[in-house]
């Protein structure tokens, strides 16, 4: 019972400096990463539209010009 009670605090005292140092950082990190990759996704999606632009149809459908 007391080796459980210790490990217990152990994991206490880890989950509060995960908490206090580590989340923040993950934190900060993650939503760096994410804003990138909407960044990325934003310019593909722009470039695809342009690309895809010079080569609409009437229908709105796209066409690929393989010349």
């Amino acid at each position: 019972m007391h080796k459980l009670h210790t490990g217990q605090t152990k994991l206490a005292h880890i989950s509060e400096a995960r908490h206090k140092f580590i989340s923040p950082a993950f934190t900060r990190l993650a939503s760096e990463a994410s804003t990138a990759f909407h960044k990325l996704q934003h310019a593909s999606q722009t470039a695809y539209a342009e690309m895809t632009s010079r080569h609409r149809v009437n229908r709105g459908s796209y066409i690929i010009d393989l010349k």
